[in-house]
């Protein structure tokens, strides 16, 4: 187990306008704001990953007239920021400057250890020499020997 060093978080803009451009627009704008935000911390760009930007129609489903008419846009800009160590106390003022700009859902905040993948190498060769070793102790109580190794299965989960 190893300490967090970095969190990783998924923002989302959300606006609604009479079209479609005018809701990329705003949704745009916000995010510039939010990302000029971001880089004043000195977070890096590599660190922003935009991981959704939609437009859709808003339908209004009240009249029963089918097909439901429009009644205007809406634009969604959604990225995810990785606050490395020492930007780590900075989330919570971050949450807050973001709504005043214009945010309106937060989610997956997580906090990760930027070693991972180095922890699980290291998880992986403790497992592979414990393997080894419990398949020594039933191949000499079963009177047998070791061979060469004819099928590995790895089982990753994820936490909830």
């Amino acid at each position: 187990m190893t300490a967090p060093d970095q969190i990783r978080l998924n923002v989302q803009v959300n606006t609604r306008a009479e079209s479609a451009s005018e809701a990329m627009a705003q949704a745009s704008k916000k995010t510039s704001d939010i990302l000029a935000v971001l880089k004043g911390y000195g977070i890096d760009s590599k660190d922003i990953q935009t991981s959704r930007v939609t437009v859709s129609a808003i339908l209004d489903y009240q009249r029963n007239i089918q097909p439901p008419p429009i009644v205007g846009y809406s634009g969604v800009n959604e990225f995810t920021v990785l606050f490395k160590s020492r930007l780590m106390d900075r989330v919570g003022e971050f949450l807050d400057k973001a709504v005043a700009l214009g945010v309106s859902n937060f989610s997956g905040l997580m906090y990760e250890s930027s070693k991972q993948r180095e922890l699980e190498r290291d998880a992986l060769r403790k497992a592979a020499a414990d393997a080894h070793a419990r398949a020594e102790v039933l191949a000499k109580e079963l009177g047998a020997t070791l061979g060469r190794v004819m099928s590995i299965s790895e089982s990753v989960s994820s936490p909830s």
